[in-house]
């Protein structure tokens, strides 16, 4: 017997309150959490009115009012107390604000009667009792003023009993007493309603901001989950390209060993630089994919630079050479603390376009010491850069004016690649340059104390922009690619290609293996 599935109805979410609503919900919650203080507070001035008046009426009369002021304050603090264990929410709030006027009302008018009960009197007592019935509703401001309402009822309930009584005994007096107590509620009144009004202006403002800020984290939050699918979407279409293209290196080897004309091995060759271009582009768009995705991660070490930059000045010696350049690199002994493999990229991509950008002259790389830091300059005598394009020239695809978009001299990714790093190893990037007076690029490292006995550094990644998991190619001459029945374009290249060119054929499998 099959059991019927429970369909649970569909709740529609609540709307999302409105500013005002929201306003008024924090003036209530303002108010109410200062009544505990604020009637507890009212035990000093009844203690003063009882003390005041004790040997002028009957001790029944004013015990009676006594105790019903103190049953009110009482009240008040329960229920300032009741609203902390349970705030006003939007269903609630009007609950809240009726049982509010009730509490405020009822001490306002309990403290009014003593206008009305106690009066005549002898005129100092009289004074002294309207003067504190008037400096009780001042300081009532203070704790209700920020809503309106529930002040201008304490206040008619604390002054209009004597205004009502005086007006009625008549009498210079009396009437003198009573304009004096208009007056004050007038002014009070008016001071309320300005207090009232900051307290909802500033609560808005603090309410907008607050949406402002709640919407521009779920944009940016938007904008970096896209960002991390681009960065995904970019890698893997990368990865995928560069099969085929690599399948067009070998097809294109073997072209280029058979008999051509003269013309024909031109067209070969520049077919050859073409397709090197696409494989910098499809190499350095991976980077960056992984980069921005946060696939790579540093390992810092503590090294000995000079070696590093021993390997980079030998590496790219011959195109220095080759285009008349001196490169040159003063030695240093300092030790650093960084990942060696990604430090070695930002270096090579910076000399790479030092030497690419300069036709006359030579390159120059210093190492300076500053306080606990170690300046590493990459100096060329290159055609320079405008300080305009200072900013621009980190973005992806940019080449300064002068240059053109020129595949010869660079893709525009090499010191996008710089910026993301020196960002990853919080290496800190400065250029300073001018047209035609070269460059000088500046990149601060950790510098820390040379171990005092030699040691040996753990060993890195083989391809520090290879993320755990990735698959990575590796060379097997005359093999096609593993995990796929049929064989692949490269494995379909490398069958036709001769021997020694077929060494270019790769498998791909998993790093971890």
């Amino acid at each position: 017997m099959s059991q019927a599935n429970t369909v649970r109805p569909h709740v529609p979410e609540a709307p999302e309150p409105s500013l005002d609503e929201l306003v008024e919900l924090a003036v209530l919650d303002m108010v109410a959490r200062g009544l505990p203080e604020g009637f507890a507070f009212g035990f000093v001035p009844l203690a003063v009115v009882v003390g005041l008046l004790h040997a002028i009426h009957a001790p029944a009369h004013l015990a009676t009012w006594a105790a019903i002021v103190a049953l009110v304050l009482v009240l008040g603090v329960a229920f300032g107390f009741a609203y902390g264990r349970h705030p006003a929410s939007q269903e609630t709030a009007a609950r809240w604000q009726r049982a509010m006027y009730g509490v405020v009302g009822a001490s306002g008018l309990t403290w009014g009667l003593a206008g009305w009960l106690f009066v005549p009197a002898p005129w100092q007592a009289e004074v002294v009792l309207l003067t504190l019935l008037m400096g009780l509703s001042a300081a009532v401001l203070a704790n209700i003023g920020a809503s309106l309402p529930h002040y201008l009822v304490f206040l008619a309930g604390t002054l209009m009993p004597t205004v009502v009584h005086r007006a009625a005994l008549g009498g210079v007096t009396n009437l003198g007493l009573c304009a004096g107590a208009v007056v004050m509620m007038i002014v009070l009144a008016v001071f309320a309603a300005r207090l009232a009004a900051s307290t909802r202006s500033s609560l808005r403002i603090s309410h907008e901001n607050r949406r402002l800020a709640r919407a521009l984290e779920i944009r940016t939050q938007e904008a970096e989950r896209a960002n991390r699918d681009k960065s995904r979407f970019v890698a893997a279409a990368s990865h995928d390209l560069r099969q085929p293209v690599h399948a067009l290196g070998l097809l294109l080897d073997v072209l280029k060993g058979q008999p051509l004309s003269p013309p024909s091995r031109a067209t070969a060759d520049r077919m050859s630089q073409v397709l090197a271009s696409l494989e910098s582009l499809f190499a350095g768009l991976l980077d960056i994919s992984r980069l921005d995705s946060g696939a790579i991660e540093p390992r810092r070490i503590e090294f000995p630079l000079q070696p590093v930059l021993d390997g980079l000045v030998q590496e790219f010696e011959p195109l220095a050479g080759a285009k008349g350049l001196a490169l040159r690199c003063r030695p240093t002994a300092a030790w650093v603390n960084s990942d060696p493999l990604l430090l070695e990229r930002i270096l090579r991509n910076l000399i790479s376009n030092a030497v690419r950008y300069t036709d006359r002259g030579g390159v120059l790389i210093v190492c300076r010491p500053r306080r606990d830091l170690l300046a590493v300059e990459v100096r060329d005598s290159g055609i320079g850069i405008d300080a305009a394009d200072h900013a621009a020239i980190f973005d992806e695809f940019h080449q300064v004016a002068d240059t053109g978009r020129d595949a010869g001299r660079g893709l525009g990714l090499g010191l996008a690649i710089v910026r993301r790093l020196t960002l990853l190893l919080d290496h800190p990037v400065e250029v300073r340059s001018s047209p035609g007076r070269g460059s000088v690029f500046r990149i601060a490292l950790p510098r820390v104390p040379a171990p005092a006995v030699p040691v040996l550094a753990d060993p890195a990644p083989p391809d520090a922009m290879v993320a755990a998991g990735e698959v990575k190619a590796r060379c097997v001459p005359g093999q096609p690619a593993s995990g796929a029945d049929a064989p692949s374009v490269e494995a379909q290249a490398s069958s036709a290609a001769p021997a020694g060119i077929a060494s270019r054929a790769c498998t791909t499998e998993d790093p971890s293996t």
